[in-house]
């Protein structure tokens, strides 16, 4: 029976050991690695083409407020992160939704309501939207973050005018 070390510090660790016994008799060398992280994978959503102040903006966490402040006319394009400097990254998947969600609903949400990020994701004009990214690094720690709310706009406003009263009270 082999005896392993308390590990406390999250880090990718290797043992090497061998073995001889008092009849001479010997194993290999035996290698065994193990990870040990307990630390959640990092990451940022970052949104370019947007109209108002700066044309990109970065979150790195979930948002408990969701505004729908930021503007894109055309299309915005949402670009995904994510590291684990410990385990590494195992998944990035992203979920762009209409209306803002709570961590508890995110977790919830089914394995097929999220896509595998491969690219930047190009989000077309006329909706509102939140973008979410789920990271899971190889030891199987989840991360959750957000963009603010985002609304996508090409239609040109439509104003009108109505002048009260309909009638002049002075001259004809």
């Amino acid at each position: 029976q082999l005896t392993l070390p308390e590990i406390q510090t999250d880090a990718n660790y290797t043992f090497v050991y061998d073995y001889t016994d008092l009849a001479g008799n010997s194993m290999q060398k035996q290698i065994h690695e193990l990870t040990l992280d307990r630390e959640k994978p990092e990451g940022t959503v970052t949104v370019d083409s947007l109209v108002n102040g700066a044309a990109s903006k970065v979150w790195n966490r979930l948002l408990n407020l969701i505004s729908f402040g930021y503007f894109g006319k055309d299309s915005v394009t949402a670009t995904l992160t994510g590291m684990d400097e410990t385990a590494g990254v195992a998944a990035m998947q992203y979920l762009i939704s209409k209306q803002p969600l709570k961590k508890d609903d995110l977790t919830k949400k089914a394995a097929k309501d999220w896509t595998n990020y491969t690219k930047p994701v190009k989000i077309s004009a006329d909706q509102q939207l939140v973008v979410y990214e789920k990271l899971t690094d190889c030891a199987g720690n989840i991360q959750y973050i957000s963009s603010d709310g985002i609304v996508v706009d090409n239609t040109d406003p439509v104003p009108t005018v109505e002048i009260t009263p309909t009638t002049p009270k002075w001259g004809k």
